[in-house]
């Protein structure tokens, strides 16, 4: 507790406007060629309490990893000691011009998934989240970050829902009013407590609600109102196990 106490002292006194710093951050992560950029606080307990209840229900199917290390995603304090603030980033799938129908229906060719096409997407998002720290490290000293882009036990989509990213559909994935679902999340962990647009956040979630309740013909309450946050397609995974 001193240190995070010494470090947020640093970051005070050192004359940075920490609004304008976030604001600039999400400015650069542009310039690295992120789609979009936001900040949030690292809790989401309603989406640890889901996950709990999702894997105890066995929806994880053969995936017996995602059991390990619950810990760690209920407090990513346990992943980065120092962090106080997430950023998570946006990036857009490769572009396949084709027709999917007549890859699909032709014999000499093989389909491949939209995310798989290009660069291994992993070496990517890390390469631009990693120069984004090091550049907010000589902007601001001293800070430290962590680069996660699947590579620890980390919620991204109720990270990104809070950091305005988009919002959580009825098939479990984070949705984006022009991009749909095509795209990669990033996340990058900061000990600088940088300021939070909570209203970003808010309206992206509410907005999820009322096209739940618009598409269901009904009230916005219990499940699609955010007791279960992925409600009402829980998104079982045993389905696609064999």
């Amino acid at each position: 507790m001193a240190v995070r106490a010494d470090i947020n002292k640093c970051f005070s006194e050192s004359g940075v406007n920490m609004n304008d710093f976030a604001q600039k951050i999400q400015q650069q992560a542009l310039l690295l060629g992120f789609e979009g950029c936001g900040i949030c606080a690292l809790e989401t307990p309603e989406d640890v309490d889901f996950v709990k209840h999702w894997l105890a229900r066995g929806w994880h199917g053969k995936m017996d990893w995602m059991v390990h290390h619950l810990e760690l995603r209920a407090d990513l304090t346990r992943i980065m000691p120092q962090a106080k603030r997430a950023i998570l980033v946006r990036m857009a799938y490769p572009v396949d011009t084709r027709s999917s129908e007549l890859l699909l229906n032709a014999p000499t060719h093989g389909y491949i998934s939209r995310y798989a096409l290009g660069r291994d997407y992993h070496k990517v998002l890390r390469g631009r989240l990693q120069k984004l720290g090091i550049w907010m490290s000589e902007q601001l000293q001293p800070l430290g970050f962590r680069v996660c882009v699947d590579s620890a036990p980390v919620l991204e989509k109720a990270l990104a829902r809070e950091a305005g990213l988009g919002w959580i559909g009825k098939h479990t994935l984070l949705l984006h009013r022009e991009a749909g679902s095509y795209f990669f999340l990033g996340v990058l962990l900061t000990d600088a407590e940088l300021p939070i647009e909570k209203t970003i956040g808010a309206y992206m979630t509410v907005r999820g609600e009322r096209s739940a309740a618009k598409t269901n013909h009904a009230p916005v309450s219990g499940a699609a109102a955010g007791v279960l946050p992925y409600a009402p397609t829980k998104g079982s995974a045993t389905p696609c196990h064999i």
